[in-house]
């Protein structure tokens, strides 16, 4: 038997399959783990027989260790499929991402409550306490006050019902150490047209544009015609990322004083990752 470095039937890297296999539905990778730790154990069993002990012990580990994590996704399984509406669903899918300024590795997550972290309130507070992202987004609606551990608790439970409900689709955007580094949403299941939302750490600057970029990919692929943000005229930094990303400028608009760009992209658009 000849073990080739490539899988012949693919035409994308190990590592693009190895991303798009992750982005499998769960029972269905649950499935594929399994049938690959038979497929290692039955060659752990033909070595046995050629004396090769050493490589049939590691191969049967290796095995082993596969059909613990099947059952782990299995497991995975059951705690999101009572979440997931159809359209959830189609946008539960994770996304590499990287900074384009570092090269710094990151991944696009969905906030649902099978994949929240102990740490994520805390690290929520900081970032949502951060001068531009405080004064932005909180200032008003804290009356001044900190963003509290409380207000972050409510937001991931915000996120987790949108995903539980299908009324709305929250993304953690984590680095490699799966740390928090920000969010972006898409606010509505109305797929002809819905806005969506980012906020980012400081610490993580780089990162943004990629993120939007990738949220489009997934709402492309589920079916939404239209995505736009509603941008105030004076955060430049904030339309510069949908203008990376490829979105266009329309209609200004006025809400509680404010004046507001409406920036949009269409499905036939593409979005340009930085």
């Amino acid at each position: 038997m000849t073990h080739e470095t490539t899988v012949t039937r693919y035409a994308g890297t190990l590592t693009e399959l190895a991303a798009d296999l992750g982005d499998l539905r769960y029972d269905a990778l649950a499935t594929f783990l399994q049938d690959l730790s038979a497929k290692i154990d039955r060659d752990g069993r033909a070595d046995a027989g050629r004396g090769r002990k050493k490589l049939a012990a590691s191969l049967h580990a290796c095995a082993a260790h596969l059909a613990d994590a099947a059952r782990e996704t299995q497991t995975a399984w059951q705690i999101s499929e009572p979440f997931m509406s159809p359209v959830a669903e189609r946008l539960a899918k994770r996304r590499p991402l990287s900074n384009a300024r570092t090269g710094v590795k990151y991944e696009l997550g969905p906030a649902d409550a099978a994949n929240r972290m102990e740490t994520d309130p805390t690290t929520v507070v900081s970032i949502c306490n951060e001068p531009p992202i405080y004064d932005l987004l909180f200032a008003e609606r804290c009356t001044g006050k900190p963003y509290a551990p409380a207000d972050a608790e409510r937001f991931l439970a915000w996120a987790e019902r949108g995903w539980h409900d299908g009324t709305h689709f929250v993304y953690l955007i984590r680095s490699d150490s799966g740390e928090v580094a920000g969010a972006v949403d898409i606010k509505s299941a109305n797929l002809p047209s819905a806005e969506i939302g980012y906020w980012l750490s400081a610490r993580h600057s780089g990162v943004m544009t990629n993120a939007v970029c990738a949220l489009c990919e997934v709402a492309r692929g589920t079916g939404y015609a239209e995505l736009f943000g509603l941008v105030r005229q004076t955060n430049i930094r904030s339309a510069n990322v949908l203008r990376r990303a490829g979105f266009t400028p329309g209609e200004t608009l006025t809400k509680n004083g404010i004046r507001y760009d409406r920036w949009a992209i269409v499905s036939h658009d593409r979005a340009t990752p930085g």
